[in-house]
């Protein structure tokens, strides 16, 4: 057998395509997938739905994230980072899913089966991500699911939790984080009607046996946490509904809370 020659590496191999556009549900839907410029077929990969607020900014919304998404990418090395954004062609998702009243994971497992057509593998995970009305996406599908599964690797929510119902939500995400010791849920907020979401789903998970701890609290931010901090809920004293996300607030859940929130762009 022969060897490598000393100091060589093996080399990337890349995918033939590197985003790709799908359409789903009669065409109502649609899905940017985008594999990263430099998706090496030699290491594993995250899934990343991240349900954009509604159609007309799927694409801009998108191109902002470009560069949280190449940093993520470049502080997880070890593996691709697949970003998904799914969005409605007509409307914001709380209409769209009023509308058309469908189960939203049917859209997860199309989208979960192109990835790994392209691929030729399955996740590691699926995280899923929602801004504003997006939330709408993520709340739909946990009404879909007797128990999240443990497919889910995490739950990262922009002031988004509009369509939050309470217990009942709260019951299958406690089961969730509990049942799979590496799960994680964050959150953003700085709008007063999500800040009074938020102190319900804490109210309902502290009435479930969680705990909660201050971790941080200053004139910009407070954060609360726990289970060893795979729940982060972040409250901005100052909140650019769509700028947060924009600038950084991507960026932040997905490295649990160790990217400070900022106001200048990511």
């Amino acid at each position: 057998m022969g060897t490598r020659p000393r100091g060589s590496k093996k080399k990337p191999e890349r995918l033939s395509s590197t985003f790709e556009t799908i359409n789903l549900e009669g065409g109502k839907v649609t899905a940017s997938i985008d594999y990263g410029a430099d998706y090496d077929t030699n290491k594993p990969y995250e899934l990343v739905i991240f349900a954009t607020p509604n159609g007309a900014s799927s694409f801009s919304e998108s191109k902002l994230l470009e560069r949280q998404s190449a940093t993520l990418r470049a502080n997880h090395a070890d593996k691709n980072i697949v970003i998904a954004y799914v969005s409605p062609n007509n409307g914001k998702w709380p209409n769209f899913l009023s509308a058309n009243p469908l189960n939203v994971n049917d859209i997860n497992n199309a989208i979960r089966g192109q990835v790994e057509a392209a691929t030729g593998a399955s996740p590691l995970g699926i995280s899923f991500d929602a801004h504003s009305g997006g939330g709408s996406y993520i709340f739909n599908m946990i009404n879909n699911f007797s128990e999240i599964p443990s497919s889910v690797a995490s739950l990262n929510l922009y002031d988004c939790l509009y369509a939050y119902n309470g217990i009942s939500h709260g019951q299958k995400i406690r089961n969730w984080l509990i049942n799979n010791p590496s799960a994680t849920l964050a959150n953003i907020t700085g709008t007063p009607q999500i800040a009074e979401k938020q102190a319900m789903l804490v109210s309902d998970l502290t009435s479930l046996g969680i705990q909660f701890s201050t971790l941080e609290q200053n004139p910009v931010s407070s954060t609360i946490t726990a289970l060893n901090g795979r729940i982060k809920l972040t409250t901005l004293s100052y909140f650019d509904h769509n700028g947060t996300v924009t600038r950084n607030g991507f960026l932040h859940a997905h490295t649990g809370g160790e990217t400070p929130i900022t106001t200048r762009m990511a």
